[in-house]
């Protein structure tokens, strides 16, 4: 199977990005570059329908990224480079399904075995599982202050959980399906009966 070159136009809208210098504009979602990849993104893939939703979901994908100008200067270094920014992209729009994982503590419990139970566990992680799963870089790229201790975390079990679910909303209500929801009947009135 051969792998689908990158687009060309999506590569040059992250490399420009890339390049703002920081602190970077006062606002991202009207900033030139920023509305060029947007509009790029749009162009290329079919499902990115709303401007609105999809500048919400790409400045979240660019901050978790690391954009350069966006970052704490003491983070600086915690960028991603353009390029694996530009595959990161591509393949997420591309993505049909993804795995969400639900992690309960069981600090409490005894020593237990490793349970399987379909695609979940009740298991313990080392500290590099446990850092690959929360990726602490990407912490740290959001908030300079947010730290995760795995080696702390890695002395008890864990109930995990594993959802497979599809993407078969567009980008911007996957990552703001709060905007897309009909609220209906009493919810948010005030007052009495109708």
């Amino acid at each position: 199977m051969t792998e689908t070159p990158l687009p060309a136009a999506l590569t040059n809208a992250v490399a420009a990005l890339w390049r703002i210098p920081p602190p970077g504009p006062n606002n991202l979602l009207s900033a030139p570059r920023f509305v060029h990849l947007r509009d790029t993104c749009e162009s290329l893939y079919p499902r990115a329908k709303s401007k609105d939703a999809l500048s919400f979901a790409l400045s979240n994908a660019l901050r978790a990224l690391g954009l350069p100008s966006g970052l704490a200067p003491t983070n600086a270094h915690l960028a991603l480079p353009a390029e694996t920014v530009t595959e990161l992209l591509d393949a997420a729009f591309r993505r049909t399904e993804a795995l969400r994982v639900y992690l309960c503590p069981l600090d409490l419990a005894d020593d237990l075995p490793l349970l399987k139970f379909g695609p979940n566990s009740i298991r313990k992680f080392t500290t590099g599982e446990l850092e690959a799963l929360v990726d602490p870089p990407r912490l740290q790229r959001i908030n300079a202050n947010w730290m995760f201790d795995a080696r702390s975390f890695s002395f008890f079990h864990w109930l995990v959980v594993n959802e497979t679910y599809p993407l078969d909303k567009e980008p911007g209500e996957r990552a703001a399906p709060l905007f897309y929801m009909i609220i209906a009947g009493t919810v948010g009135r005030v007052g009495g009966a109708s």
